[in-house]
């Protein structure tokens, strides 16, 4: 059996007995491999050195066209003593993330304990008065005198922006619609009374110096 006229061999077929292959057409199989191989290479060669070349024209192009970007910043005055360090950049940039993010976490913590402290002198008062019921009813708190609303109200007396106020209250972590309700209102939750001291004295005198100092 043959294929093409080359002997096809079997797994049980015996060389000794197959007749060899025919020099001539060994030959032209052979030397059609070389020239095939050949051309191939030569055709590989000369599409790599098209776009070698082309890479090269490219890049010339963009070597022009940094000269003529630098020629153009040479030309503006005061760039020659700018130093860009973009190092120092990046840790700026992170110090300042930094830093938002430990005021944010401080707001957070502050607003917790104001509403941890509010909870406990709700919870002493209620004790205190619990075993009295005979006692006679103490007077309303106004909202505008509850300790945890009083500062919120005396910066609306003196014309602080009502917003600006209420964007405070949140950040205290207070709830900003308190600010809705009337001064003369009775307080929510009973109210926590007002203890004045000499330096709440002291920013009463001067509220409206600072209270404007807000409001800019």
């Amino acid at each position: 059996m043959e294929i093409d006229g080359i002997p096809a061999l079997a797994a049980d077929t015996d060389l000794h007995k197959v007749r060899p292959i025919d020099k001539k057409k060994l030959l032209a199989y052979i030397n059609y491999y070389i020239t095939y191989t050949v051309d191939f290479m030569n055709r590989f060669s000369s599409v790599n050195e098209e776009r070698l070349k082309e890479v090269m024209t490219r890049l010339q192009k963009l070597e022009v066209a940094m000269a003529v970007l630098e020629a153009k910043l040479s030309s503006i005055p005061g760039l020659e003593d700018v130093i860009v360090d973009s190092q120092n950049q990046q840790s700026t940039q992170q110090q300042q993330t930094t830093v938002v993010q430990d005021a944010q976490q401080a707001h957070v913590q502050q607003a917790q304990v104001q509403q941890a402290q509010v909870q406990q002198a709700q919870v002493q008062q209620s004790d205190e008065i619990a075993p009295n019921d005979k006692e006679p009813e103490t007077d309303v708190i106004l909202v505008k005198n509850d300790a945890r609303y009083k500062q919120y109200f005396d910066m609306l007396r003196v014309r602080v922006p009502a917003q600006a106020i209420k964007i405070k209250m949140t950040v205290d972590g207070v709830d900003p619609s308190i600010l809705d309700l009337s001064p003369d209102a009775p307080a929510p939750d009973g109210g926590v009374p007002f203890v004045a001291t000499d330096e709440d004295d002291f920013n009463s005198v001067d509220g409206n110096n600072s209270s404007d100092n807000f409001s800019d």
